[in-house]
């Protein structure tokens, strides 16, 4: 992706479009460039049910705009619900799991996906919310290329954890003699990974910019956010969604192999232990610790992937059909740009889903609700609880090692006698 996005926009700079600048380019290629320049610059009037309706002389851009924004009403509740929820689930995981959890590779792959969807209820939802009311009158261009950069940054870094979660635990599980990574190798490789990410995404900018053109009603001029009129960047920007949509599709496909191997070696382990009558109590505890553990990031895995494949889905159909927003009616285009925003479904899923599965930070959680509800209660301490559940882990386990010796010496003097 790097490679391809690099030399395409290096190698092939905007000028050579204009026959000012291309004097060895022939006749023919010139007037199909020129055609297409020509195709890009006159956009339909869109959409044709806001064009058809009856507007008097006196109508003005914010009516307009004012009409073309009730159809995304539904879409716009639908953002403004998920960020909510966004920031404040993933305000609380962060806190949980930066204050009141030891260090581990388990806590850097929740924090660092916390912070990925904060980012996106910071940054990206508000920008939608922002391009849905002002559909035609979309007030930055600056506003239109960074809030695009920051949607493709969070969509690219998403993908990239999840396989490095997925191969870590197929390694702890499935490959458990060999080297695995530490805690400070895995805060290295989310490191790495915004890195890669923002090669791959830095250029997004030129794809998407401010654009004036006719409304087709009356004399009035809208000001849209969309992609760039320029010949070169509109077509790059259709391969590059062609390619991220591949490799979302090689993602899903590794994670889904990836996460079967590990689901099948947990299995067989689970059964081995049911089957023994006796076995060691810190072997099974782990055990199901780290099925809880795998589970959770599996859950977390399929619900990026299922809304992802929505979003994705609709987004290659209005990147491939220039005139969808055009036949679109009224109310076909608010069910569209309401479920074009599940994508935002798994900035959100996340805390609800450590929550169910993380009995350690439902039991945190609750503490804390528990203790904003009491004007007098001491606060929760996961430290402490950590400590406690430590100490009695070690009193059971020195327990049962007593009623074994007391058990092996009665049949010691039995034997004796």
């Amino acid at each position: 992706m790097s490679t391809f996005g690099s030399k395409m926009l290096i190698g092939m700079p905007a000028a050579p479009m204009t026959p000012v600048t291309t004097p060895f380019v022939s006749a023919s290629a010139l007037h199909q460039t020129q055609n297409q320049t020509d195709r890009l610059t006159d956009i339909p009037k869109c959409p044709t049910w806001l064009v058809q309706m009856e507007w008097n002389e006196n109508t003005t851009l914010d009516d307009v705009n004012a009409k073309m924004m009730s159809r995304n009403i539904p879409g716009i509740i639908f953002v403004v619900v998920q960020m909510l929820l966004g920031l404040v689930g993933n305000g609380v995981v962060i806190l949980a799991y930066w204050l009141k959890f030891k260090r581990s590779n388990y806590r850097v792959y929740v924090l660092f996906l916390a912070f990925l969807d904060l980012m996106n209820c910071v940054f990206t939802m508000p920008f939608v919310i922002v391009y849905l009311v002002y559909p035609k009158n979309f007030p930055s261009d600056f506003i239109c290329k960074a809030g695009h950069f920051i949607g493709f940054f969070g969509g690219c870094a998403s993908p990239f954890v999840l396989v490095l979660i997925a191969m870590d635990r197929f390694r702890r599980i499935c490959r458990p003699f060999k080297k695995q990574l530490t805690e400070k190798q895995t805060r290295i490789t989310c490191v790495v990974i915004l890195v890669i990410t923002a090669s791959v995404t830095w250029f997004t900018p030129l794809f998407y910019g401010n654009e004036r053109v006719h409304t087709g009603i009356n004399n009035i001029y809208e000001v849209r956010c969309f992609r760039s009129k320029n010949p070169l960047f509109y077509s790059l920007s259709q391969w590059y969604y062609i390619i991220l949509t591949s490799l979302f599709l090689i993602v899903t496909v590794i994670l889904f192999l990836l996460y079967y191997h590990i689901m099948k070696t947990v299995h067989r382990r689970s059964r081995y232990f049911s089957s023994k009558q006796r076995s060691p109590i810190g072997g099974v505890s782990k055990s199901i610790q780290t099925k809880k553990t795998t589970v959770t990031f599996m859950i977390i895995t399929i619900v990026y992937v299922l809304s992802t494949l929505v979003h994705d889905s609709l987004a290659m159909i209005l990147h491939m059909k220039e005139d969808l927003e055009c036949i679109m009616n009224f109310e076909e285009g608010a069910v569209y740009y309401t479920f074009f925003w599940t994508v935002f479904l798994n900035n959100v899923s996340n805390p609800i889903i450590y929550g169910i599965s993380d009995d350690r930070f439902c039991s945190l959680v609750k503490n804390w609700m528990k203790g904003l509800g009491s004007a007098g209660a001491v606060p929760f301490d996961g430290t402490k609880q950590s400590s406690t559940a430590s100490k009695l882990s070690l009193n059971a386990k020195s327990s049962v090692e007593a009623v074994r010796t007391l058990s092996a010496h009665t049949c010691t003097k039995q034997e004796k006698r």
